[in-house]
């Protein structure tokens, strides 16, 4: 049986109860191995031990909707062998398009990469069901308990779809590797668990399950399937001696994949399903999410340019034509990712360099001295800092607004002196970490005053039948040789802090694109000892230091 779909397991990762991957590749552990309960496949005349469904689980503080821990290995490891697939998505949902399920999906198009997920939530009867009988077929004792705590062992594939000898689609996915068996030459075999009313022997399995259980082990590499036979709201007697309670297993058959679909082929009338089926409906699913979904979401339709630099001094005026700081050598250690970094330390005592010009002083100076750029009066005057609050929806945030000449000037709102600490404002983290990528050499130490090198823009934002002109101003931390813009950032763990993308991740993306920054660089940094393991034995890294840069694009 050829389904000229190609699969490839390519690593495996445990996702924790907080959504982070921790591959194998990097201390991680392999999938769970079953347990000797598979003696009971052999002998089905012997009690298999009673494994109740119905006992009450620990509700899960976090669950897996978009794709986190997947998301998450990605950031780590980066595109499986250098490769960008044409779509990355779950097992789950491959299983679900090729057996025709009937589920609301969301497709999101970034950098030219199509993100597939289902939106709507699984039945948790069912999926509480196959997480007592995972638990049950891989339990290493009978006093383990069940955790139900969001962790899970997942396995990363690539998919080829082909058609012919020629690829059509490479697809990267991840899925849950239910239990895992060694071979004798170490090798790991898959196997796919789950539980149905009735098991194997009752029609509505084959009439019903079949399909997806086959595309759903199709999909996660597992050439055999363990289905536990579970009884429902009655007991079940299955001889005169043993009977099993209501919601329970009484029974393990162990199914083929690849003999499947001979089981629901009729020599007189039209099978249930076919391979080539659900193969065709793959293929039609992802070409009609390839030439339906043509705008990117990186493509946000505002445009921004660079009409000019200053430095703003410490009276709030502007020095007109004065560029950014260059990134110097220590660019090295985001452009090259292997080489370790030097510990930085950020527990340093820095000035607080003051609010800044709160109420456009710099920028109003630069335009009082060059005029309005190419002489267009723009529709709105702001700054970039205000711009990435309304862009994403800060909620505390109030606004100013004062109309004159025919251009609105907006600025953020504050009530009270302008005088709140720099600690409270966590910003002498960033301005260290920038520091060490724009200083003139190692003994240069970090100055800090009102004054920084600023940028003036001009963003074009569609609206309606039109569109806004938007002339602003915003610090731009460092350039390269191109004179590209690049943004700098410090979070506890880095990328792989889910709190960074669920919390920060909005904020910084708007903040290059109103700065212009083709590159976002991210220290991750470690929290004080009391409260972060990795410095402590044996890692060993300093508190509150960065250990880490990734280049974010």
């Amino acid at each position: 049986m050829d389904t000229k779909i190609r699969i490839e397991n390519v690593d495996y990762y445990l996702r924790d109860a907080n959504l982070n991957a921790t591959p194998v590749s990097d201390c991680g552990i392999y999938p769970k191995e079953l347990n000797g309960y598979t003696e009971y496949l052999e002998h089905s005349i012997r009690k298999l031990p009673l494994c109740k469904l119905n006992i009450k689980l620990p509700i899960l503080k976090s669950k897996e909707l978009k794709m986190e821990s997947l998301i998450d290995y990605i950031n780590q490891n980066g595109w499986v062998g250098g490769v960008v697939p044409d779509f990355v998505t779950t097992k789950d949902l491959l299983k679900s398009v090729a057996s025709l399920e009937t589920h609301l999906i969301h497709v999101c198009r970034v950098g030219g990469v199509f993100f597939v997920l289902k939106v709507d939530k699984e039945d948790p009867v069912k999926a509480n069901h196959n997480v007592i009988f995972n638990h049950f077929m891989t339990k290493k004792s009978g006093n383990d308990v069940v955790l139900n705590d969001g962790s899970a062992y997942k396995g990363v594939f690539k998919a080829t779809i082909l058609n012919g000898e020629k690829k059509m689609f490479n697809i990267l996915y991840s899925g849950e590797v239910d239990a895992v068996k060694r071979t004798p030459n170490g090798n790991l075999r898959h196997y796919e668990l789950d539980v149905t009313y009735g098991g194997p022997e009752n029609d509505f399995f084959w009439i019903e399950n079949s399909c997806r259980l086959f595309w759903k082990s199709f999909f996660g590499g597992s050439p055999t399937l363990i289905i536990g036979s579970r009884t429902g709201e009655t007991a079940y007697k299955k001889s005169r001696f043993l009977t099993y309670p209501k919601h329970s297993v009484y029974e393990i058959k162990q199914i083929i994949r690849d003999e499947m679909p001979s089981e629901v082929t009729y020599p007189d009338r039209r099978p249930l399903w076919t391979v080539s089926d659900g193969k065709k409906n793959l293929q039609n699913f992802l070409q009609s999410v390839k030439t339906n979904v043509k705008r990117s979401e990186m493509e946000t339709k505002i445009k921004v340019e660079t009409v000019g630099y200053y430095h703003q001094k410490a009276d709030m005026t502007a020095n007109v034509g004065l560029t950014p700081k260059k990134l110097n050598n220590n660019r090295q250690y985001f452009e090259n990712p292997s080489l370790k970094f030097p510990y930085l330390n950020l527990n340093v005592e820095v000035k607080d360099p003051g609010i800044g010009d709160v109420k456009l002083e710099s920028l109003l100076d630069f335009i009082r001295l060059k005029g309005w750029p190419n002489s267009v009066k723009p529709d709105i005057v702001t700054s970039k800092s205000t711009l990435v609050s309304v862009a994403h929806k800060r909620p505390d945030i109030r606004m100013q607004a004062k109309r004159l000449f025919g251009v609105n000037y907006l600025l953020k709102y504050h009530e009270g002196p302008y005088n709140f600490p720099m600690s409270d404002r966590n910003g002498n983290f960033g301005l260290i970490f920038r520091h060490f990528f724009t200083r003139n050499d190692d003994e240069e130490l970090l100055e800090v005053d009102e004054t920084s090198t600023k940028a003036v823009f001009r963003a074009t934002v569609p609206y309606l039948n039109g569109s806004w002109n938007i002339l602003y101003s915003g610090e731009v931390p460092a350039v390269d040789d191109q004179n590209h813009h690049y943004d700098f950032r410090v979070a506890s763990r880095g990328t792989a802090n889910p709190y960074f993308w669920k919390n920060n991740s909005c904020r910084c993306y708007w903040k290059s694109v109103f700065g212009k920054a083709r590159y976002i660089i991210l220290g991750a940094r470690t929290h004080n000892v009391q409260n972060d393991p990795k410095t402590r034995s044996p890692h060993r890294i300093p508190e509150k230091s960065v250990y880490k840069v990734s280049l974010i694009k």
